[in-house]
């Protein structure tokens, strides 16, 4: 993804792989009858953004945006901001980092869950490596707080957020924090690495 000012300019892939995000969170294949504008955001993939996020993106804006209609200009930043939260990622950043892991590693389908619904009332268990085990609850904002370690690398207290997780492969975290003398610090993304990867996913009910 190519940024030039206030606006990226996506390729020919990037559009594809945006398009097969938004039609998972659209809940179907979109094709351009989804996204006819009528002005009012009522129906169609706009009014679904408009419902969710509370800001509007016009159809034909979001034809251009997923290849559907001819476009040489770039896509503004806020335009791309708006979709990042429609798609629930945290940050533009975050969608970026989604779309080239796609790129690079093709359309390999991904566990993405349900937070508030699964988590709230199940701590979350991770085996992964030969004997590193992770145990972490629901925070807040797709957040999780990890209650306990064993052997990696993670501390009691340290916020994450999953990109990825699925058996047999690699554990991914999109960021993570930790609170040193009460403040916040970024310790990036992270990968557990082809050598650490996920053998076990269990829930346990919350006490």
């Amino acid at each position: 993804m190519e940024k030039k000012a206030s606006s990226y300019k996506l390729s020919s892939s990037e559009k594809a792989i945006l398009k097969n995000l938004i039609d998972k969170r659209y809940g179907k294949i979109t094709t351009p009858v989804d996204y006819e504008s009528l002005g009012t955001y009522e129906t169609g993939v706009e009014a679904d953004i408009f419902t969710s996020t509370g800001d509007t993106i016009s159809g034909s804006t979001l034809e251009r945006l997923v290849g559907l209609r001819e476009e040489s200009r770039g896509v503004r930043k806020a335009t791309l901001e708006i979709i990042s939260k429609y798609l629930g990622r945290h940050s533009l950043d975050h969608l970026i980092s989604t779309i080239a892991n796609i790129s690079r590693n093709g359309l390999k389908e991904t566990v993405w869950f349900s937070y508030s619904d699964i988590f709230k009332k199940h701590i979350l268990i991770v085996n992964y490596g030969e004997d590193k085990v992770l145990q972490l609850k629901y925070s807040i904002d797709n957040k999780f707080q990890i209650i306990k370690s064993l052997n990696g690398i993670f501390r009691k207290g340290d916020l994450v957020i999953i990109e990825q997780l699925e058996i047999k492969a690699e554990l991914k975290f999109s960021s993570s924090l930790r609170t040193v003398n009460r403040i916040k610090v970024n310790l990036g993304a992270y990968h557990s690495g082809s050598m650490n990867l996920v053998s076990q996913i269990l829930f346990s009910a919350r006490s």
